[in-house]
């Protein structure tokens, strides 16, 4: 892996002109000890990143580890359906020619009608349905905590 990475670094510098097998010894040995800290860099970031992920599968406790089996249940169900019904809506939006948003080189969309509105309002709940729970978890978090 090591050898494999360091590789792609010393393509990567060639392509930039630091090559540690061209320009004199004191060029050489600069460009060589940058190569030599971006993969230090790199395999240090590796080892935290390896050392993370075995914290969060339990590696080192007793007993054995395993995954946990997921329920699909009536909360899912709910949010499946609605997922579903908003994006039947943005997509018959799109295909009647109500929904149209154009961000490049101009910002452009739609018309805005009241019609319009309900498709706009679908792909954004959709968009920012992760922050939506998000905010509703901890909402329900720091009301649990004030129970306790």
């Amino acid at each position: 892996m090591y050898k494999a990475q360091i590789k792609i670094i010393s393509n990567a510098q060639r392509g930039i002109g630091r090559d540690f097998r061209t320009g004199n010894i004191y060029q050489r040995a600069k460009n060589g000890l940058k190569t030599l800290s971006i993969m230090l860099t790199w395999a240090l970031e590796n080892g935290v990143e390896t050392a993370d992920s075995m914290k969060a599968r339990g590696y080192g406790l007793k007993g054995r580890t395993s995954f946990s089996i997921f329920r699909f249940d009536s909360r899912d169900q709910v949010l499946a359906a609605s997922l579903g019904v908003l994006i039947i809506v943005f997509v018959y939006g799109i295909s009647i020619g109500r929904f149209y948003f154009r961000i490049y080189p101009t910002i452009r969309w739609a018309e805005f009608s009241p019609y319009s509105l309900t498709f706009y309002l679908s792909i954004g709940i959709i968009f920012f349905l992760p922050t939506i729970i998000g905010i509703l978890e901890d909402l329900k978090w720091k009301h649990l905590k004030l129970e306790i």
